[in-house]
């Protein structure tokens, strides 16, 4: 009688085998994931148009003159910057007098700071953006701006003390002031200029935009003159 040889079950591992297709399936979708990631960090982001950010966050930028006037300025100013300090002092007057007030130019300010001010200088454009929330009849803002600019030295600058100081000559509501930096209305607003800035390509201030184009190291009544005068009879 023939003898019957029993056959060892193979186990149920060995008879599937290893799934290549599903390993390389797994691979290459880690590849392309890992790719698609780094092209995406290293887009770079869309640049910023100032003005059109200023008009689309108009509680973000303060304006001065008329809406139609045939030319715009932004000016990007950090109220801890000695030039921008210089610029208000000696020469915004004169610039405001010969342009802004006939109509021929409108001056947006953007409150700004450099990276090395921001301590210093974002609660003041938080503090001046509390004042010409309260600015209804257009008296305020630009008292308090100079204002700013005119303690920048003094023990008091940077400080609610130099903010109620400067409130108070100007005849603003301390009140409405204090109220509106203890709630940080603005904090939010101030982080945003900074971001918006650094995607406009402005990295020194005073920088002054227009058309788009940045100009930065001038500040003198001629350098902005020579910028204003051909595009008004455009």
């Amino acid at each position: 009688m023939a003898k019957v040889v029993k056959r060892q079950a193979t186990p149920k591992a060995a008879q599937k085998g290893t799934n290549w297709y599903l390993i390389g399936g797994v691979i290459v979708a880690g590849v392309v994931a890992l790719f698609a990631l780094l092209y995406l960090s290293l887009q770079q982001p869309e640049p910023v148009n100032l003005l059109d950010y200023c008009n689309s966050n108009p509680q973000r930028c303060v304006f001065e003159g008329d809406e139609n006037a045939p030319v715009t300025v932004i000016e990007v100013s950090d109220y801890a910057c000695s030039a921008c300090a210089n610029f208000n002092l000696t020469v915004a007057d004169q610039i405001r007098e010969t342009y802004v007030n006939t109509g021929q130019v409108r001056w947006v300010h953007l409150p700004y700071s450099l990276p090395q001010f921001e301590s210093r200088s974002v609660p003041t454009s938080m503090a001046a953006l509390c004042i010409a929330d309260q600015d209804t009849t257009g008296d305020l803002f630009y008292p308090f701006h100079l204002g700013m600019f005119r303690i920048q030295t003094s023990d008091v600058a940077f400080q609610r003390a130099g903010f109620d100081q400067v409130a108070e000559e100007i005849g603003a509501d301390l009140d409405k002031l204090d109220q509106c930096l203890e709630e940080g209305r603005f904090r939010s607003d101030v982080n945003a200029n900074l971001d918006a800035v650094r995607l406009a390509g402005v990295n020194s201030t005073p920088s002054f935009v227009i058309d788009g184009q940045v100009y930065t190291n001038i500040g003198s009544f001629q350098q902005i003159q020579q910028l204003i005068e051909p595009r008004l009879g455009q």
